[in-house]
């Protein structure tokens, strides 16, 4: 089993991931990125998908990993998700163990970031709320 890890991390070694990286993984982070890239093996760009998804768990999103190994979410979406968003659907999807949930919930936060983003950025530039409230089209 070891010589089987070991073949691993040097397979993500060639991907680019630095030792001291693998070195801070699991056995299950190792095997899931190897997972992630062999589902992934005809996409341009993998090395860099592989290294993103590296430097998305590596920076406190524990679980993009397993959710990308599992074909439930992409790298641009884990990057679009909060660490305990992650850590949410990582949860509900290794209890109910069902794809489109956990697609469907990743979908869901993202949105909600994207309206959270929305109305942040709306509440920093008064021209907006001056824009909406001036529109002669907008609904009163």
């Amino acid at each position: 089993m070891n010589d089987i890890l070991a073949q691993e991390r040097k397979t993500l070694l060639i991907y680019g991931i630095k030792e001291a990286t693998l070195n801070k993984f699991s056995k299950d982070q190792i095997i899931g990125i190897i997972a992630f890239a062999m589902d992934h093996i005809h996409d341009k760009g993998l090395h860099n998908l592989v290294l993103q998804l590296a430097s998305i768990e590596m920076n406190g999103k524990l679980g993009a990993i397993y959710l990308a190994a599992q074909g439930v979410a992409n790298v641009m979406q884990l990057k679009n998700l909060t660490p305990e968003q992650i850590g949410d659907i990582v949860e509900d999807y290794k209890f109910h163990q069902d794809d489109r949930l956990a697609a469907k919930a990743v979908r869901d936060q993202i949105i909600y970031n994207q309206q959270i983003k929305l109305e942040l950025h709306s509440y920093k530039h008064p021209s907006f709320h001056h824009a909406i409230s001036s529109n002669p089209y907008a609904e009163n």
